[in-house]
């Protein structure tokens, strides 16, 4: 991130928020985050600085169901035959790189 900033206050869907933007050298992006008790993300905005035309992608986000979750939910029990990535890495249009570990 080479900046980022507070836009102000907005409204997405009747919902009010805080409008925050970000930037770096290949891409800039928006979040708004809900005001209230539960603060939430309502909505995302990618735009690929790199690409001709500089597309954008959206994300809205609705519905939430927050509330406590049950830890195991994250518990990972990975398969047997399943193999260890080093990393995970993609191109320069997004696509994933997977190298497995040796």
């Amino acid at each position: 991130v080479t900046s980022g900033r507070l836009v102000g206050d907005a409204f997405v869907g009747g919902v009010e928020c805080d409008q925050l933007a970000f930037r770096n050298d290949d891409v800039d992006w928006q979040i708004w985050i809900s005001k209230g008790a539960q603060k939430l993300p309502i909505k995302y905005v990618i735009t690929t600085k790199w690409l001709t035309g500089a597309p954008q992608y959206s994300l809205r986000f609705s519905n939430w169901k927050a509330g406590e979750v049950d830890a195991k939910l994250f518990s990972f029990k990975p398969p047997a035959n399943a193999k260890k990535l080093e990393r995970i890495e993609s191109d320069e249009v997004g696509e994933l790189v997977l190298e497995d570990s040796k």
